[in-house]
């Protein structure tokens, strides 16, 4: 392979492993993991100097995805989320130097059934712990700045106060949501399956919008209302303020929390997670043990 092929496959990785970070930290480690594989096992052959090889392939991604989250850290915001992305990065490009290796060596064709198989369970496997990594570092109780259930005013759409901590024997989960958020509607079926799955159980849902005060936000507000109804949910769609939003802590939405019978605080997390696919803490798991004490 010449010299400007190399360049090319080099800067053609790290275009997409930095770019991958617009369509999700999930995608972006299964991007980086499998391009530097690949990447790694067309750039060594016999005659080149792998190690060199596996500096030269790396060192862009490094120098900017591993700086950034060292300057984070150094500087007092890490960031964690991140970690496995530049972590695989390495590992993979081992990995794929280990796997041309062997094809140098043994016989191509099991390598390379070798080699596709582990692609495959690497973007199985890596979807799945990804995902729970997330729910990790985003999962964590006392986040909120209170865990008093009274602290948190809602309010129908009629202006009436709804008293949660009024509510006797309820697992209470409360999904927040704003007009400008299209993770927190692409979530409101699954908000529905659960609203549906625990129905004529001890659990109440509400989906609570929060005002973050956008220009034109009122006429958008009434909008999405009206498109929320024509969708025949049965969870229960109200509001809460500014002022409560700020009180708990909420920066950011979607955020679910889910209140257990006594009112304390189970599960506190600003991810879309209603989907199985989370070993650690799923809601369902969640709201199950709720139920049973």
């Amino acid at each position: 392979m010449k010299l400007y092929q190399k360049i090319i496959i080099v800067i053609v990785a790290s275009f997409i492993t930095m770019s991958g970070g617009i369509v999700g930290w999930i995608n972006q480690f299964l991007i980086v993991g499998v391009a530097f594989f690949v990447s790694a096992f067309f750039l060594i052959n016999n005659k080149s100097n792998k190690w060199f090889t596996l500096l030269f392939l790396l060192a862009p991604f490094q120098l900017i995805a591993g700086g950034i989250v060292l300057g984070d850290a150094l500087f007092g915001y890490p960031n964690p989320s991140v970690y496995p992305i530049v972590t695989i990065s390495i590992i993979s490009a081992f990995l794929g130097l280990g796997i041309k290796l062997l094809y140098l060596k043994y016989s191509k064709k099991i390598v390379i059934i070798f080699a596709s198989l582990y692609l495959a369970l690497f973007i199985v496997g890596g979807y799945i712990f990804m995902c729970n990594w997330l729910h990790y570092v985003f999962n964590k109780k006392h986040v909120l700045q209170t865990e008093q259930l009274s602290d948190i005013q809602i309010w129908d759409f009629s202006d009436n106060e709804i008293k949660l901590e009024k509510m006797e024997n309820k697992v209470i989960i409360l999904d927040f949501w704003n007009i400008h958020c299209g993770v927190c509607f692409r979530q409101f079926p699954d908000l529905e399956k659960i609203n549906n799955y625990y129905h004529n159980k001890e659990v109440v849902v509400y989906a609570v919008y929060v005002p973050w005060h956008y220009e034109d936000e009122d006429n958008n507000l009434e909008n999405r209302l009206k498109r929320i109804e024509a969708q025949n949910f049965t969870f229960n769609v109200v509001k809460t303020d500014t002022a409560t939003a700020n009180k708990i802590g909420i920066k950011a939405v979607p955020h679910l929390l889910v209140f257990d019978k006594n009112k304390k605080i189970a599960l506190d997390s600003n991810l879309e997670f209603f989907e199985k696919r989370f070993i650690m803490n799923d809601i369902y798991s969640v709201i199950d043990k709720l139920l049973e004490e």
